[in-house]
């Protein structure tokens, strides 16, 4: 009865979106999500691959894109409706309008009403965070590739937002995407970025480290053994068969001893957890140690550690130093075309 007097189209109503061309819907329908990231209900991201290229979809993104060593292959180009559509699809993205606000503009018309041809996807994209899209020069080869993309997007997005994070940590987060490292854990980098308690980001960086722990005993195996498996995989090898792990106190020791670790960055690791100044790398490996066990255990017995204890882009920023020249000294580079 409402909608017969002209008025709005009624709420069980069908709605689409206005027609669009030829080519944005080839583009919706044909194009494939590679993959699809959700940060949270107004935060994500999609890489959508059509026709030999591919783009990353940006959804809450709102940092100035500048063309750096990490972003070298990329270029901002203008939104694509079709691809946009897939993304919030993709990504279940809810609007950043109030109810009222997206009532008024989704129930203002229906198909029960003359003449109706669709909702025009600037009324419904005006309802949305902020959408933006990024073209790849070449595809990404896979998902590790992508998520190292993705990582240097958020973290150039964490200095556009209000988060703890400094320029100079940010860029050292960066500088671990500028050329994929194999085996590295981009995924679960990326997602501590947007994390409002810094010891998330500790911890992933953390995690770094224990992926290396068996590396100098797994690599002196092969060597013996004249083998062409590379030591991870050894190191795989030893767990699955035997259920050899290294032990956590010196396999840290080891990984901070190694040559490929800066002097300089472990010098300013040590002095940020309170370290005297030319400790040893053993000396800060402890403090290292300690400061992950506290974040991670409960009980009587273990100090708890409060956000405010730390400086921490102090101890975040030469620990990713650390661990991008013992990953890239360790595990070999991706064959990353984008």
């Amino acid at each position: 009865m409402h909608a017969r007097r002209g008025g709005r189209s009624p709420a069980t109503d069908t709605r689409w979106v206005s027609p669009v061309s030829d080519l944005e819907m080839a583009r919706l329908t044909e194009s494939a999500c590679e993959l699809s990231v959700r940060f949270g209900r107004h935060l994500g991201a999609a890489f959508l691959s059509w026709e030999g290229q591919e783009w990353v979809v940006l959804v809450g993104f709102d940092f100035e894109f500048q063309l750096t060593a990490a972003s070298e292959g990329m270029e901002e180009v203008d939104l694509s409706i079709g691809h946009a559509l897939l993304a919030l699809d993709q990504l279940e993205t809810s609007p950043i309008a109030t109810p009222s606000e997206t009532y008024n503009i989704v129930a203002a018309s229906g198909k029960s009403l003359s003449g109706y041809e669709g909702h025009p996807f600037e009324d419904l994209s005006s309802l949305m965070p902020s959408l933006r899209m990024l073209s790849l020069d070449s595809p990404a080869v896979d998902d590790a590739s992508r998520w190292a993309i993705l990582t240097d997007l958020c973290a150039k997005e964490c200095l556009s937002r209000d988060s703890w994070m400094e320029e100079g940590l940010v860029e050292r987060i960066s500088s671990l995407t500028s050329n994929p490292i194999s085996q590295f854990p981009y995924e679960s980098l990326g997602r501590s970025l947007f994390d409002l308690d810094p010891r998330s980001l500790f911890t992933s960086l953390y995690r770094c480290l224990e992926a290396m722990y068996s590396y100098e005993r797994a690599e002196s195996l092969r060597h013996d053994l004249e083998s062409s498996m590379p030591w991870y995989q050894v190191a795989d090898k030893l767990s699955d068969t035997l259920g050899w792990h290294p032990r956590h106190d010196s396999g840290l020791r080891e990984v901070l001893a190694h040559a490929s670790v800066s002097p300089p960055d472990l010098e300013a690791l040590g002095l940020s957890l309170g370290c005297p100044p030319g400790s040893t790398s053993e000396t800060i490996s402890a403090a290292v140690r300690k400061l992950r066990n506290n974040i991670v255990h409960y009980g009587s017995l273990v100090d708890t550690v409060s956000v405010d204890d730390y400086k921490w882009n102090d101890v975040c920023s030469p620990l990713a130093g650390i661990v991008g020249g013992l990953f890239r000294a360790v595990y070999t580079t991706l064959p990353v075309v984008r």
